[in-house]
């Protein structure tokens, strides 16, 4: 009687046991939460659906919030999965080694881009005349940022003593705002990552047509550059960051799996479809037919 009992436990226990392995979370399956700063949202939007669609079992819960509450997350470990657009410190990396090494893949890169209205006479700018302007806050011009603790806000503050009000600086969420209001002020000039006009939704292309990208001013040409996927490419564009995807995981799951697929051939392809510049560039196969 104890054998029967015993072996009734055992097997209840390995179904249990083989139901759970069914849910843990793997490199093309299970279930995980991944934050993105919202400025690179339509990339990373775009590779997540491919992704869920090669590999039916992975679904990810996408959470669009700031840089700084992504980076406030991943400190206090209430997340472990991220997109940013910028580089990491070493710092934030040794902290977060603390609790497991973070697996830092770049995916794609973009210009930062200023913009304003064709009303506007401006068609050219100098990042060195613009942090002075915001500096010395001479209310020439209306600076207009995607979020007051996007990366783009936060790598401006740190050169500068911007405040997060003004009547100069105005700081709008989401980036299509930034757009739409360019659009309409042609006093305003717009900071904001090229991915939102590189793959604009229904809102930002009705307002991008009544909007212009300013050629920056590089110091080493000396000329000005317009924003391009050639002048990324090729690095005569001065004002670019790169598109990371930080995994804090560690474990084999969803952020190996996503990470992999953004970094391989398929995934670099997506960049470079989207108008962003990849980080290494697809390989192309050319078929001669031989008569």
């Amino acid at each position: 009687m104890m054998k029967k009992i015993f072996f009734f436990l055992s097997v209840v226990a390995g179904l249990v046991s083989c139901k759970d392995n069914s849910n843990a979370e793997t490199f093309t399956s299970g279930n995980t939460d991944i934050m993105i700063e919202e400025s690179v949202l339509p990339i990373t939007e775009d590779m997540i659906k491919v992704f869920e669609s090669h590999y039916n079992k992975a679904s990810f819960d996408m959470q669009v919030m700031s840089e700084s509450h992504i980076m406030n997350a991943l400190f206090k470990d209430s997340s472990r999965l991220a997109v940013i657009p910028r580089e990491l410190t070493q710092k934030e990396i040794d902290f977060l080694a603390q609790r497991a090494k973070p697996i830092i893949t770049p995916i794609a890169k973009e210009a930062i881009v200023f913009i304003a209205s064709i009303q506007s006479q401006d068609s050219v700018i100098r990042y060195d005349d613009f942090i002075s302007e915001l500096k010395n806050s001479s209310g020439d011009k209306i600076y207009v940022f995607d979020n007051v603790n996007s990366s783009l806000s936060n790598q401006v503050r740190r050169e500068t003593v911007i405040s997060s009000t003004g009547n100069d600086v105005f700081f709008l969420k989401p980036t299509k705002d930034v757009v739409e209001y360019v659009s309409k002020n042609s006093k305003a000039i717009g900071i904001i990552g090229s991915n939102w006009l590189a793959q604009p939704d229904e809102i930002v292309s009705e307002h991008k047509k009544n909007i212009k990208n300013l050629s920056v001013f590089n110091n080493e040409t000396n000329t000005y550059v317009k924003p391009t996927q050639s002048t990324i490419a090729d690095g005569s564009y001065p004002l670019t960051r790169t598109i990371n995807i930080v995994d804090t995981k560690g474990n084999s799951g969803l952020g190996k799996g996503i990470s992999s697929f953004a970094a391989s051939d398929k995934g670099q392809r997506l960049v470079l479809k989207s108008g962003l510049m990849p980080i290494t560039m697809p390989t192309r196969e050319i078929i001669i037919n031989q008569q």
